[in-house]
């Protein structure tokens, strides 16, 4: 039996779909596959076990791949090889009968907020502020994160886009469900990684 989607009824978990695709002109696979790869990367960061000197990588052969997507093993092969084009994996060669290494790679920090998102934004998603008249985005599952492109691209310099979007939703998910209103959404997101970055260097 399904669920409506209310207060009591928590989220299962489910992948982020990143901004800067929205911009892109990669076929719906194509992204999907982008990701599935973009979270099992966020994995291996989070879990440091696969990590080198480049940064976070990881093992998907085609053949998994086709499965976790239900798509052929052609379908996943050109998707692959769109994404390379478009830098965003690359593909290392590990020898004969060995998985490549697949490293996930982020757009440029400037280039996250396309001229189709701007505009989307505009239209449906932004809120003008009380205190400094700014235009903000809205992000996160539930469109109450607002920040402006300088703060998200602040955010990204300072940490990772990875690290960003994990806790753009945790903080959309929690002033959905604890009805919590922040002054500064930016300014909270900056707390809370440091905030658990000193809990996390206190245990270890």
């Amino acid at each position: 039996m399904n669920y409506y989607f209310t207060n009591e009824n928590q989220l299962t978990s489910c992948m982020a779909y990143p901004k800067y695709l929205f911009g892109t002109k990669l076929s719906e696979t194509t992204k999907l596959i982008y990701i599935v790869l973009l979270d099992k990367a966020k994995m291996s960061l989070k879990s440091n076990n696969y990590i080198d000197s480049t940064g976070a990588f990881i093992y998907f052969p085609i053949n998994k791949m086709a499965e976790a997507v239900n798509k052929s093993e052609m379908t996943v092969k050109n998707a692959y090889s769109a994404l390379e084009k478009a830098d965003l994996i690359r593909r290392s060669r590990q020898g004969i009968g060995a998985p490549n290494k697949i490293y996930v790679k982020l757009p440029a920090a400037d280039s996250f907020v396309s001229t189709k998102n701007v505009s989307m934004a505009q239209e449906n998603k932004v809120a003008l502020t009380k205190q400094d008249n700014k235009i903000r985005t809205a992000y996160g599952s539930q469109n109450n994160v607002f920040l402006t492109d300088e703060e998200y691209s602040a955010l990204v310099r300072e940490f990772s886009v990875v690290e960003i979007e994990d806790y753009i939703e945790r903080l959309s998910s929690y002033m959905f469900r604890r009805n919590r209103k922040y002054d500064s959404h930016s300014e909270t997101i900056r707390d809370w990684i440091l905030d658990d970055r000193q809990k996390n260097n206190l245990y270890n």
